[in-house]
C-alpha cells in the first residue's frame, strides 16, 4: 500500500515522508473544530487540514504538538496568542469526542474515509478509479 501511496502522491505533488512521530490527533481534530466554527469556517477548516496534511504526511512534523498545531492555524490567519489558549483548554473535548463515538459506531475507525452521497463509503487510500467507481455507484456522474 506505501509504495501505490508513495507513487499516486508523486503523480499529484505530494512527497510523502513517513519518519515522523505518530502521536494523538485529538487536539488537532479540536483545532479543526474550532475552525470550523469561526467567519469562514469551512473553508478555513479546508485550508487547515491542508496545512496539517503537508506538516504530517510531507514534512514530518509532530500532530500531537501544541507549537506545530499553533503555527498551522496562524498560517490561516487566526491568532496564535488565541490557539495557544483554545489548545490549553478543554473546548470541544466533548464534541470531539462526540463525533469520533459517532463514527466508531458507523463503523469507522481511520482516515480517510469518504461517504458519497451518504450511499457509498470507502476507506483508506484508494485508487483513483475506486473513486469513479463509488461515485457513478452513488448516481454522480462523472
Amino acid at each position: 500500500m506505501l509504495p501505490q501511496m508513495i507513487e499516486t502522491g508523486k503523480q499529484e505533488g505530494i512527497q510523502f515522508s513517513f519518519g515522523g512521530k505518530v502521536g494523538s490527533t485529538f487536539d488537532s481534530h479540536r483545532l479543526l473544530y474550532y475552525a470550523k466554527q469561526q467567519e469562514n469556517g469551512e473553508k478555513k477548516q479546508n485550508d487547515l487540514i491542508n496545512i496539517l496534511f503537508r506538516a504530517y504526511f510531507e514534512q514530518e512534523q509532530d500532530l500531537s504538538d501544541h507549537q506545530v498545531l499553533i503555527r498551522a492555524a496562524e498560517l490561516v490567519g487566526f491568532n496564535p496568542n488565541e490557539i495557544k489558549q483554545f489548545l490549553q483548554s478543554d473546548k470541544y473535548k466533548k464534541e470531539v469526542r462526540e463525533e469520533i463515538n459517532q463514527s466508531q459506531e458507523h463503523g469507522i475507525s481511520g482516515v480517510p474515509h469518504f461517504r458519497i452521497n451518504d450511499k457509498i463509503e470507502l476507506s483508506g487510500a484508494q485508487d483513483p478509479q475506486q473513486f469513479i467507481q463509488a461515485f457513478k455507484k452513488a448516481g454522480v456522474n462523472v
